[in-house]
């Protein structure tokens, strides 16, 4: 097992991507890592038992990851606090769109890959429901409810 030293300081988060090859010991996965509030955010990939760095994003404001079931898409999210999401590509690699959901509290992916579902629980007080997005970023769907549990 190789292990990887982050030059940015302190792991804040780390997803590894649910598509990864078990038997080729293939699988990408991402770290954030460095000063708040806005930190590093690097792409690795496993291959064959040695580790290789993607790519690496600087200044994200991001405090969580969210792979789609896919492998391919991956959210960079200010979950629970500023609300940022950037929908981004890790094949290309590149920022399909930035987005916000303001105090999201829930983050997920349908299990086809393809969508989105952001959501702000009643207990925050203010703008609860839930938004659906397309895997690029596009929002499709937004409900607001007095009470969203």
């Amino acid at each position: 097992m190789e292990k990887v030293k982050l030059k940015n300081g302190l792991e804040h988060s780390m997803k590894i991507s649910d598509e990864g090859n078990k038997y080729l010991q293939v699988s990408p996965f991402a770290v954030i890592h460095g000063d708040n509030p806005r930190p590093v955010v690097s792409f690795y990939s496993v291959k064959g038992g040695k580790v290789s760095n993607l790519t690496t994003l600087k200044q994200k404001q991001a405090n969580a990851l969210f792979w789609s079931t896919s492998g391919r898409f991956i959210i960079l999210a200010g979950k629970g606090f500023n609300g940022q999401l950037e929908f981004y590509n890790v094949d290309e690699p590149e920022t399909m769109a930035t987005s916000e959901h303001f105090k999201a509290t829930d983050i997920e992916w349908d299990p086809t890959g393809r969508y989105v579902a952001t959501s702000v629980t009643s207990v925050h007080g203010m703008d609860n429901g839930f938004n659906i997005w397309s895997l690029n970023g596009k929002l499709l769907y937004r409900i607001l409810k007095d009470h969203f549990f």
